[in-house]
């Protein structure tokens, strides 16, 4: 029996430092991606992305072979490419569906303000309340949402879905790869991208 115990404690030891060795690299990734925007005077973001966004991921997703160019309307902007292996994919969606039922937790990082996402919804859906209201109550610079980022290969790719809205005619969202270069995370591919 005290082997077995020793053994049960062992593996809870190896589940805990995986898990804060994960927190650390979406800290890093997330750090990395909104580098820029980290800078303002509030980071202001929801819990999590719209659920009808997750169809969009999904759909972009169906192909072994993400491709894309991060400059697409340049000729001389080569084509980066990255074919998923099966297990990568059944790992993928795994995520993205586990991804579904959580949550941002408040002060990701210094100087952040958390909105619920269910608070934006009742704001937006009550239409004498709209933007001025949530300039006016939240946040003047609009609010980001984004996924938990995906690693790949070793923490060396990540796949992640991230929008800014800033008004009705204002906002932008982008679902790209990520590739860890000299320690910094790097956008190789834009798998698909919108703006408002």
């Amino acid at each position: 029996m005290t082997k077995l115990n020793g053994l049960i404690l062992l593996l809870l030891l190896f589940t805990c430092t995986a898990k804060a060795q994960e927190n650390l690299e979406t800290k890093k990734f997330l750090s990395d991606v909104f580098r820029d925007k980290l800078t303002q005077e509030v980071f202001t973001y929801t819990d999590k992305i719209w659920p009808a966004y997750y169809d969009n991921i999904e759909r972009s997703l169906k192909a072994d072979t993400l491709q894309g160019a991060l400059f697409p309307y340049r000729r001389d902007t080569p084509k980066e490419y990255i074919v998923l292996s099966k297990q990568e994919k059944v790992y993928i969606f795994k995520c993205l569906q586990e991804q579904k039922t959580k949550a941002w937790p408040d002060n990701l990082f210094p100087k952040s303000r958390l909105i619920l996402y269910d608070t934006i919804t009742a704001i937006f859906k009550d239409r004498r309340r709209g933007w001025p209201y949530f300039n006016n109550h939240f946040a003047r610079s609009g609010f980001h949402s984004f996924t938990q980022p995906i690693f790949l290969r070793n923490n060396s790719l990540c796949i992640f879905y991230s929008d800014y809205s800033c008004g009705g005619l204002c906002g932008s969202g982008e679902f790209a790869v990520y590739r860890k270069q000299n320690g910094v995370w790097i956008k190789i591919i834009s798998l698909y991208s919108w703006i408002s």
